[in-house]
This record gives structure tokens, C-alpha cells and sequence, in this order.
């Protein structure tokens, strides 16, 4: 299976770190979700603000930064994650509760704070797993 969209879940510091690093570095288009768009746009500011810092220092061009952001799609429905090819979680149970069920499997994570990529139980009728 070709994998060209990553789901993350949780747009803390861990989510907003893999889904920099699977647009910047691994090419792959994104959906960055999270339980509120305060929480989704303050990931994505923290990558502008990484990928602006690369560009002060010669390492990233302004068109790179737009085609990096470009391929990030921001979430709050964590439904979304039908459509990525594989999810990564970067979540924790306390705060993400209703994130719950996409766990309710034994493979379908090592716990809260562990990003794991494997695919969320609850999309297995989707065929993305």
C-alpha cells in the first residue's frame, strides 16, 4: 500500500513535530486534528513559526514553506482520519477522552503519550487499515 496521508491525532508539541516532519521531510499530506480549533491552530503556528526560522537561516525557501503548510489539513472531527492512509496518536486519554474508542483494541496503541502507527480500529470499514 502507497502511503501519501498521515492522520495525527493531537496537535501538541509531539503531533505538531510528526506532522512537520511527515510533510517536510517525508512529502506525505496530513490531517492535523485535535478537539478544538484553538488546539489545531496553535500546533500549525508553532510549525509556521519552525519552518520561518528554517527560512531565516537559508535552509527552506518560501515556496517550500507554502507547500508545506499547503499539505496539511487542519481537523477537529476526528471522522477525518477515514481519508489518512495510515494514523499516527499523539494524544492522551485525560484530554482526549472521546478518542477512546479508536483504542479500544489491544493493537490499536501502547498508551497515552505514545504515538503509534497502526491503524485506528474504528476505521475498519473504511479499508484505510
Amino acid at each position: 500500500m502507497e502511503i501519501k496521508t498521515c492522520g495525527v491525532v493531537g496537535a501538541g508539541t509531539m503531533g505538531n513535530g510528526i506532522a512537520q516532519v511527515a510533510t517536510q521531510v517525508g512529502g506525505l499530506n496530513v490531517i492535523m486534528n485535535d478537539i478544538g480549533d484553538e488546539f489545531v491552530e496553535r500546533g500549525l503556528g508553532v510549525i509556521t513559526k519552525n519552518l520561518d526560522r528554517l527560512m531565516s537561516k537559508e535552509r527552506l525557501t518560501a515556496a517550500q514553506k507554502d507547500d508545506i503548510l499547503g499539505r496539511i489539513k487542519k481537523s477537529t472531527n476526528i471522522e477525518d482520519m477515514k481519508d489518512a492512509d495510515f494514523v499516527v496518536e499523539a494524544a492522551t486519554e485525560k484530554v482526549y477522552p472521546h478518542y477512546k474508542n479508536c483504542r479500544s483494541d489491544k493493537k490499536a496503541g501502547i498508551g497515552h503519550w505514545y504515538a503509534f502507527l497502526q491503524p485506528c480500529p474504528c476505521y475498519e470499514g473504511s479499508g484505510n487499515y
